[in-house]
């Protein structure tokens, strides 16, 4: 009976397996497109308001989605109340519940109520008119000033007197990927453009253009989205690479994803300490902030009919219920990691190498993952290391050991049962495992409360053990 059971276990393990190295997380995404009401499938930027409502930016107008059906919002020439241009931007709301949206010709101020919109575009007879109607990104200060980016730098606008203060230089211009903006923890302002990444300098009203990183390249590099991570540290991305921001020698590095020409054009954290970087031609990489390393990749395959739909992402927006929006050349996908059912780990790939073949698993108390596979016991100290094996030859046998049962303390130490050989407690510090001279017949350890007592039970009584 006991053969059967474990045949049993077998087979449900061949449809679940465990991951081991690998770390591909196969998640499966949700879509929505032009053919579900999307305004135009080329989504620039994603947002959410207030009361849950998402927007999205497109090249062909302005949607709002409810959960069940898009609105949009598209330029007529018959009425000046519409919006300025299909070219939509970003949707901001500022910190008075104010919508704005910057688009390809002027910011638009939307009248919640009606849907109507109020233009704010370039006037070359009025100086505190917009510096240019060709916008990108927007952001707000602690003085509840907006900062738009435009075709010829960066203006500050204060809504409460509708003038705009012009901040610019002879080299800036902005393109379809180019034109971010964002303020670091100190109130300082920084801006890309295709020429690179600027400084504004508020006294002298005018930009600083930093040398460009020194990022190998066989076309010109072009700035692309600057972001300011949980910790403070400042991150901008080029159509070639990745660079971050060092304040004490005032200058940008280069950051080695591994990766061929990573064509950057968004980035954002999801969760806190993970970075989503959205790439054109190559999917999304996931990079640890603390580990400093890649962790994965998702891009684009034919084949996969719930992968990632296209390979250029746009823009990410991580909502107020743990949901990532991916805005795409292709439409809208979205995933939620926290509702999967299931997430799939492999040490190789396929259903027939024994290393897949997880008989059991278990969890100490410092998150490390513990699975005893037909090739080994292995122990993983978090989501984002390699596995390792704990049993190694010829102390122990080479393959399968039929570990029967685990447990850990809140020391450090997991203690295992293998059957024929004994009780062994490994020290995840020490790097060993340890034989335990109790006997060679356990069956199982069971802790008893909080003291970390455990119940062992053998073949010849029931001992207590006292971690």
């Amino acid at each position: 009976m006991r053969l059967y059971y474990r045949y049993i276990a077998i087979i449900i393990i061949l449809l679940i397996q465990f991951v081991l190295i690998g770390q591909r997380f196969r998640t499966e995404f949700e879509y929505l497109s032009a053919a579900d009401g999307l305004a135009q499938n080329h989504v620039f930027k994603i947002s959410q308001d207030e009361d849950g409502f998402m927007w999205f930016c497109t090249m062909g107008g302005l949607s709002k989605y409810d959960g069940f059906r898009f609105t949009n919002y598209y330029f007529s020439e018959e009425d000046t109340s519409s919006i300025s241009s299909n070219y939509t931007y970003q949707f901001f709301r500022d910190s008075r519940g104010r919508y704005w949206v910057t688009t390809n010709n002027g910011l638009n101020l939307m009248d919640r109520k009606t849907g109507k919109f109020r233009r704010y575009q370039h006037n070359k007879n009025n100086p505190h008119s917009p510096g240019h109607n060709m916008m990108r990104e927007i952001t707000e200060d602690r003085e509840g000033n907006l900062w738009i980016v435009h075709h010829k730098g960066v203006d500050r606008f204060n809504p409460e007197h509708g003038t705009f203060e012009h901040f610019t230089d002879d080299s800036f211009e902005v393109g379809r990927h180019s034109g971010s903006v964002c303020i670091d923890s100190s109130g300082q302002v920084w801006v890309t453009g295709v020429k690179g990444f600027y400084k504004v300098l508020l006294r002298e009203k005018k930009l600083l253009k930093y040398e460009n990183p020194d990022i190998k390249a066989d076309v010109p590099l072009e700035g692309r989205k600057i972001y300011l991570d949980s910790n403070g540290k400042l991150w901008v991305g080029f159509n070639r690479g990745l660079s971050y921001y060092d304040p004490d020698a005032d200058r940008l590095n280069v950051l080695d994803l591994g990766l061929n020409d990573v064509n950057v054009i968004d980035m954002t954290e999801y969760p806190r300490g993970i970075m989503v970087i959205g790439t054109a031609q190559g999917g999304f990489a996931v990079y640890n902030l603390q580990k400093q390393r890649l962790i994965n990749n998702f891009s684009y395959s034919p084949s996969d009919p719930k992968g990632l739909s296209g390979s250029t992402v746009y823009s990410f927006y991580a909502d107020r219920d743990k949901n990532l929006w991916i805005g795409l050349f292709s439409g809208i996908n979205r995933i939620n990691p926290y509702r999967q059912r299931f997430v799939l780990l492999e040490y190789e790939t396929g259903f027939n190498n024994y290393i897949n073949y997880t008989l059991l698993i278990h969890q100490d108390y410092s998150n490390g993952i513990w699975a005893n596979t037909m090739e080994g016991l292995l122990y993983k100290k978090d989501l984002y290391t390699s596995y390792k094996s704990v049993l190694p030859y010829p102390e122990f046998r080479k393959g399968h050991n039929d570990v029967i049962s685990m447990e850990s303390d809140d020391t450090g130490n997991v203690y295992f049962n293998i059957r024929h050989n004994g009780l062994f407690r490994y020290n995840t510090a020490g790097d060993k495992a340890e034989r335990l001279k109790f006997g060679d017949y356990f069956i199982k350890i069971t802790p008893i409360n909080s003291r970390m007592m455990f119940r062992i039970k053998i073949c010849f009584g029931l001992p207590v053990m006292t971690a």
